[in-house]
This record gives structure tokens, sequence and C-alpha cells, in this order.
């Protein structure tokens, strides 16, 4: 129904809701509503459970899962890098502008800093998981980098 209560007309185009593209598109993956953050439902909870268990049985047998419906267990792994940017991203931006020019810092900044730099490493280690597994299912034969870049 055009104009109901669920009709807010066409997304707003850039500014911060943009930048986190989970305000108003959780179904960014297929449709699949809040695959990317299962953690506040207990049947995506649960569906992630269920994945991260056939997931272990598969590498048991020395395969890596395959599907052509997004499952929940990468999907999740995709949303904690978006929301591990995005807290690295927001206390940043607090650290640059609570941060004095002679560099002191009112107790609350320095808080967090120290959770940004606890962080920061989880990152470092995102970035390195996460295209190795791409490179991994792309060398065992499921295309995915083919598909995602249009390539061979």
């Amino acid at each position: 129904m055009v104009g109901g209560p669920r009709d807010r007309g066409p997304a707003p185009r850039g500014g911060p809701r943009a930048a986190l593209g989970l305000v108003d598109r959780p179904t960014a993956v297929k449709g699949t509503p809040f695959l990317l953050i299962p953690w506040f439902s207990t049947a995506r909870l649960k569906a992630l459970r269920d994945d991260l268990v056939a997931t272990v049985a598969e590498i048991r047998n020395g395969r890596l899962p395959r599907s052509a419906e997004p499952r929940p267990l990468p999907a999740a792994f995709q949303g904690l890098g978006l929301l591990l940017a995005s807290f690295l991203a927001v206390t940043g931006l607090a650290m640059f502008f609570g941060m004095a020019a002679d560099g002191a810092m009112r107790p609350v900044v320095g808080a967090l800093k120290e959770a940004h730099e606890a962080a920061a490493p989880l990152m470092w280690a995102y970035l390195v998981i996460h295209p190795a597994l791409g490179i991994l299912h792309q060398r065992v034969g499921h295309h995915s980098l083919s598909r995602m870049f249009r390539v061979g």
C-alpha cells in the first residue's frame, strides 16, 4: 500500500544513514531480513549455530560449504566486519573531536581511545581473514570472486 505506515518513500541518498547501510536496509543480503545482524533474534541465532555446525562438519570432511542461497555464517561474519568498522569510525571521530590541541583528553575520551585501540587488531585480523577466505573459496571452485567481479 503506497502511502501506508510502512511506506517511507525513496531511501535518502548520502549522509550518515546511507554510510551504515544497516539502518534503512537490513535486507542487504538478497532480501533476507537482518541476516547480517542476527544477534537479536533467537531464530536467527539458531540458524547461525546450525550453519556453524554444518560448516564444521563440511570442513572435517575436507570440503568447504557451498550454497546458492545466502547462509547465516558468512553473512554474520560480514555483519561483524561492518559493526567493527562502524565502531572504529565512531570512536575515531570521538577521539578526533574530543582531544585538545595539546593531546589532553577527558576521561571518557581516554576510555574511547582504549576501546578503539583494543578493537583495531580485530579489524586487522578481519581484513586478513575475510579476503583469505574469499580466495580459498575461489580456489576450491566456488567461483565467488569471479561472480563478484564478473571475471572468468
